[in-house]
């Protein structure tokens, strides 16, 4: 993690961007962090095809929310609604 930290600290503030905080006790900055070989392997093409997985994913919920809007524009007002109107109380004035 010091490591991990250290590179992003160091990339980071070359480019002006906020910088990282590290917060660890001890010897917490020595975990080791590592890919998980169970997941499979990764790598461009793998990398590529998970963007375009979200990618797909994007434009099928922009297609939805498109969709949905359409609907809610296009749709006749219900003929049962009624408006319901609230009332502001009259002011009291203040003793004193």
């Amino acid at each position: 993690m010091d490591t991990l930290y250290r590179h992003l600290h160091g990339n980071l503030a070359s480019k002006s961007r906020p910088l990282p905080q590290q917060r660890n006790r001890n010897t917490g900055g020595l975990i080791a962090v590592a890919r998980n070989r169970a997941a499979g392997p990764v790598g461009p093409a793998s990398r590529e095809s998970e963007i375009e997985a979200r990618l797909a994913e994007m434009e099928k919920r922009a297609e939805q929310t498109e969709r949905r809007l359409a609907n809610a524009v296009t749709a006749s007002p219900d003929a049962d609604f009624e408006p319901l109107w609230f009332a502001v109380p009259v002011g009291r004035q203040l003793m004193g």
